[in-house]
């Protein structure tokens, strides 16, 4: 059973009960509470009728629901697949069949009248917020009905030893979506290479405007939960509630995605918003250009810390270190714990000079693609 953060917050509760761990809205969790509800989702969870090869979705937006979820089963052991809610049915009905979802825990809003069929076809519906459950059919119930009937008792859940903790599904903008299998351990791997580079505290306060579905998203929530600071979870990745929220919570790292930041210095320029508490700026998603990176560091006076990474590593792969400060252009040294080669098209090592593709090898690189052994011998080499 994968226990690697549960532990983490395990002992942030112990040691900073009351400390804020997640703020989604108006509401606010402590390490504390954080861990009673992970515990509960982990013990409800041996209510349902589940198999060796069951799975759990997550069909929600960045909201504290998520996190217990994914948390809570996998401190059960049963394996996670987020849902990227930007998808159409055709790849949504795709991704529950192929990776053989039966349990969903979905948040309301995407419960409609043209979406009934598709959140019908799981045993298991566990409900956030108010909706009608019948109309789902049998087998829904809501989030915290589903909580308060756990006794918090752990007992791991017996899956197939082949299924990862998690399957996060690559964007398929090349043909269908693909599963990466990936374990909660290269997570944490992962985050020991990104802390070697970035430096994070319990006293960080962080905008995760993130989606959590997306691997950038995920490494930024768990290696903040991981060091005990504060995540202040968006909805909606909209920039000017990006600005009032890095005011109103006195933000210190914002994680975005390029194209985010443009905008935003675009609404910061009008005046009103407060981001003196603000002191780096995560960079990730896409090459953020030169010109960008400079004018984010010179309007927000703040560090711009630019990094890369593929959903197939964990995902990070290098990232600029906190205590050199950014390089316009650069996405930094690799992680200390992975090692990359460059390889032209003969299969040979690039010269200086030589354009190439980027070979990743280290623990946080993925199984492979779920169900997809031919595009997996395509991608990984016999060595890794």
């Amino acid at each position: 059973m994968a226990l690697e953060f549960y532990n983490h917050i395990k002992s942030h509760a112990e040691k900073i009960p009351d400390h804020p761990a997640i703020i989604d809205g108006n509401d606010t969790l402590t390490y504390k509470t954080l861990l009673d509800k992970i515990e509960k989702f982990s013990g409800g969870l041996a209510g349902l009728d589940l198999g060796p090869n069951s799975k759990l979705g997550i069909f929600c937006l960045n909201q504290k629901e998520y996190l217990i979820a994914f948390l809570g089963s996998l401190l059960k052991g049963l394996p996670v697949v987020p849902i990227n809610f930007l998808l159409g049915p055709d790849d949504l009905v795709f991704i529950a069949k192929n990776a053989g979802i039966d349990t969903m825990v979905v948040d309301s809003m995407f419960i409609k009248k043209e979406t009934l069929p598709f959140l019908q076809m799981f045993p298991n519906k566990i409900v956030v917020g108010d909706t009608d459950l019948e109309a789902l059919g049998s087998g829904a119930i809501d989030f915290e009905k589903f909580l308060q009937a756990s006794d918090s008792k752990q007992v791991p859940h017996k899956r197939e030893i082949s299924i990862p903790d998690t399957i996060f599904y690559t964007s398929g903008t090349t043909g269908r979506p693909k599963g990466v299998m990936l374990n909660e351990k290269q997570f944490e791997i992962n985050c020991d290479g990104f802390l070697a580079h970035l430096d994070i505290s319990q006293n960080d306060r962080a905008i995760v405007a993130l989606p959590l579905f997306h691997s950038f998203g995920n490494i930024m929530s768990l290696v903040l939960l991981r060091q005990g600071a504060t995540l202040i979870l968006l909805r909606q990745f909209a920039p000017k509630t990006i600005l009032e929220m890095v005011a109103k919570h006195k933000a210190t790292l914002l994680p975005l995605v390029p194209t985010i930041y443009s905008f935003l210095i675009q609404i910061y320029a009008r005046g009103g918003y407060d981001v003196s508490d603000l002191r780096a700026c995560i960079s990730g998603g896409a090459s953020l250009p030169d010109a960008l990176h400079n004018k984010v560091k010179e309007i927000l006076g703040t560090a711009v810390l630019e990094g890369y990474g593929l959903t197939e590593t964990s995902p990070v792969i290098a990232v600029n270190k906190s205590s050199e400060g950014g390089v316009p252009g650069s996405v930094g040294p690799v992680l200390p714990n992975l090692k990359i080669k460059l390889v032209a098209d003969s299969g040979q090592p690039a010269k200086q000079g030589e354009v190439g593709e980027i070979w990743v090898q280290g623990e946080t690189v993925m199984r492979g693609y779920w169900k997809n052994p031919e595009e997996t011998k395509n991608i990984l080499t016999s060595d890794g």
